[in-house]
Parts: structure tokens; sequence; C-alpha cells
């Protein structure tokens, strides 16, 4: 490097740094929130013909696709072992149970 080239590095102005506006907050989606009607919305990528399927078997049966997989969802988990044990977490079937709750046969009435 020349001198005269290491003087102009050295005594050159520092540059003027931009301000630059405060970066934007992303927008986050809600957290999911049970609707009045206890159900949450959910997504679902399905392949074409199945969609096709859930559809047409929904009209037949005069219920709207969202209760009809729901109900093909309840019954076709049902089939798995873990079901038994996460039913007592599942809500509408706590509150079900609470219901038909039994006394204990020789039990303390006053518990």
């Amino acid at each position: 490097m020349n001198t005269e080239t290491a003087e102009t590095i050295e005594t050159a102005r520092p540059s003027v740094r931009r301000k630059r506006p405060a970066a934007k907050t992303a927008e986050r989606k809600p957290a999911k929130t049970a609707r009045e009607d206890g159900r949450l919305k959910s997504t679902l990528l399905l392949p074409v013909d199945v969609d096709f399927l859930l559809t047409t078997l929904a009209a037949s049966q005069n219920l709207d696709r969202s209760q009809f997989a729901a109900k093909l969802l309840d019954q076709g988990m049902r089939n798995y072992a873990m079901y038994e044990a996460l039913r007592p977490f599942i809500p509408s079937v706590r509150a079900k149970s609470a219901a038909q709750a039994t006394p204990v046969i020789g039990g303390d009435p006053t518990d």
C-alpha cells in the first residue's frame, strides 16, 4: 500500500450510519380456544380422493364434513389401546362420567 492511500484511509470520515426503523413484531396467531360449542378449529391436509369421500359420505348421512370427520376420528381412535388410558382426560367423557357416577356401596353418605 502506498503512503498516499494509507493517509486517505486514516483521514477519511467514518460513514454516517442510517437509522433504520424498528423491526415490526411478527403477528402471532392466537392460541387455540374452544368455540362456544366446545369445538376447536384444526387444519388437515387430505389427499384429493379422501376429501372427495369425506364430502360425499358426510352428505349421504346429512352431516357436515366437520361432524362426520369428528365421528370417524372418534370411532377410529377407540381401536387404540391408549384410548382407554387417555379417556379420563377427555373433557366430554369426564363430564359424562361425573354425571353418571354411582355412589360406592357401603360408603359413607356424608362424603
